[in-house]
């Protein structure tokens, strides 16, 4: 904005100086650059002001740590094929995008193809190292738990009346390296039975089911847990209690009845009716998440959907995955540039037949490919054959090797580079 200013002022300047010059063309011309300067200086100063914007190309956006509706909508809009692969982590939220292939200041018309690894979460089946906890309080056990990933609802916690300090572990069933998904079994001190008073029961709405449970048993409360759908409370926690928070809980009278959320109840629509933008809008708004596969296929368009996992009707929990098959249009032979390794791993990628032949050929190399079946760009439809012709290079017309000596036989066949056999008869 200072530099406008200061380039107006300068062209006001020039401009003066022209009409009060006597040389008329160099008054001209003055009066011309200072108007062509004093224009830039206008223009400059509306686009820093944000009162004037030019339109821009699209450019590749990052979507690192974004959800995967963001990308599939903005590949959409720009005609780009999105290939996602999806993977574990421990650090990307499920479903969030974890890197993508091409990234930088990149016009999107520049982009044919965008390959993105997706989160599918913590990966259960890999290994933690348990410490043993024994004579840990709860607070800080249930702390290491959930440090190491380990799946909550594979964990058995029980509290039980016991010489061992009050809320103290005393009991575990494993240690030392586990999957985590393993069964975990872990025994709490409830102290003794005398000590137990009635307690007040707290409010548990929106506490996860986990912690929840862990408060009920830690008082020595019975419970029961019933799950039901519900619009504003997420999935997997507390809804409410029976009876209500502030109750006071006589341990030997009283079952505690927990109501745990299935999210919002949600009833699918006909996919198939409806456009990949209108489908990423309703999944976002019902907390749905989407699984994008693609496959080739004659009768689909490219882009458009094949088939998706919910059919019409059907009641999906918050939370839950939809898988969808989109259509990358038919399946046409690549440009193999006589690269036979590249045809065979073309064919076994998309289960393909494929039938080697063999011929003498003086004008291709040996181990060279004659001819495809099918041309580049060409249409394969499923199970169809690709047939190739292979060089066996020159042919070799056989001497009649009949009444030569053995020497001679075998120079001959070295130098028609013949595998000969040599046997003797009587």
């Amino acid at each position: 904005l200072v530099c406008s200013s200061l380039i107006s002022l300068g062209c006001l300047l020039l401009v003066l100086a022209g009409v009060m010059t006597k040389n008329k063309p160099r008054s001209i011309a003055n009066v011309i650059g200072a108007s062509c300067l004093l224009s830039f200086a206008i223009i400059n100063t509306l686009v820093l002001s944000g009162t004037l914007t030019f339109p821009t190309q699209p450019v590749l956006l990052d979507f690192s740590n974004k959800n995967v509706n963001v990308a599939v909508k903005w590949a959409n809009e720009n005609a780009i094929t999105l290939e996602p692969t999806y993977e574990y982590s421990d650090v990307i939220k499920e479903n969030n995008i974890i890197t993508q292939d091409k990234k930088g200041d990149v016009l999107a018309k520049n982009v044919k193809h965008l390959e993105i690894i997706v989160s599918k979460g913590p990966n259960y089946e890999l290994e933690a190292n348990l410490p043993d906890m024994m004579g840990w309080d709860v607070d800080r056990v249930v702390k290491k738990l959930k440090a190491l990933k380990l799946d909550l609802e594979k964990i058995d916690v029980d509290f039980v009346f016991h010489d061992e300090k009050r809320d103290t572990l005393f009991e575990q069933n494993k240690t030392g390296k586990i999957r985590r998904n393993d069964n975990l079994k872990l025994k709490f001190s409830l102290g003794k039975e005398e000590d137990l008073k009635p307690v007040k029961l707290i409010d548990l709405k929106n506490k996860d089911k986990f912690d929840a449970t862990i408060w009920l048993k830690r008082n020595g409360i019975q419970y029961e847990i019933e799950y039901k759908f519900d619009d504003h409370i997420d999935k997997g926690k507390v809804i409410s209690t029976d009876p209500k928070p502030g109750t006071t809980i006589k341990q030997s009278e009283t079952t505690v009845k927990v109501y745990i959320s299935k999210g919002a109840k949600i009833i699918a629509p006909d996919f198939m009716t409806m456009s990949m933008d209108e489908i990423i809008e309703w999944a976002s708004k019902n907390n749905v998440n989407l699984n994008y596969e693609s496959e080739y296929s004659d009768s689909v368009k490219t882009g458009d959907i094949i088939r998706v996992s919910a059919k019409k009707g059907t009641v999906i929990e918050e939370g839950s995955t939809i898988s969808i098959v989109t259509s990358r249009g038919s399946l046409k032979m690549i440009n193999f540039n006589n690269d036979l390794s590249k045809l065979r791993a073309f064919a076994e990628e998309h289960k393909l037949s494929l039938v080697e032949k063999q011929e003498f050929n003086s004008e291709v190399a040996q181990g060279k490919i004659v001819s495809v079946s099918h041309k580049p760009g060409q249409i394969i439809h499923p199970g169809e054959t690709i047939e190739i012709v292979i060089s066996k290079g020159n042919s070799i017309k056989v001497p009649n090797f009949i009444g030569m000596t053995e020497s001679a036989a075998k120079n001959e066949c070295n130098r028609l580079e013949l595998a000969c056999t040599i046997s003797y008869v009587y």
